[in-house]
């Protein structure tokens, strides 16, 4: 399991590599996060919410179902995320984009 109880983010890299690795996820629902886990990868929960964030822990890690199901919508989009050639080739065409060169 994968928890990430922020406050803030913007598309949490750490949060791509979980998507990756296939695991359940539960994190809070703040910046880019519910863009990068669609509300089927991940529980997510109100930042800040403690209550809320220990609820959802308890519940991937007692219902082997839900795991299962996270599990594989997480997988699902680790692999719909772009590769780290096409991360890259795309930084740089925006580069070269904003910087007039070509």
């Amino acid at each position: 399991m994968f928890v990430l109880p922020s406050v803030w983010e913007g598309q949490p890299l750490i949060l791509q590599e979980a998507l990756r690795a296939g695991a359940p996820i539960v994190a809070a629902r703040v910046g880019g996060t519910p863009v990068l886990t669609g509300e089927d990868a991940a529980l997510l929960v109100p930042a800040g919410d403690a209550p809320r964030l220990a609820e959802a822990v308890r519940a991937v890690l007692t219902d082997e179902v839900l795991a299962a199901r996270l599990r594989k919508a997480a997988a699902a989009r680790g692999r719909a995320l772009p590769s780290e050639d096409a991360a890259v080739a795309a930084a740089l065409a925006e580069y070269k984009l904003v910087s007039g060169t070509r």
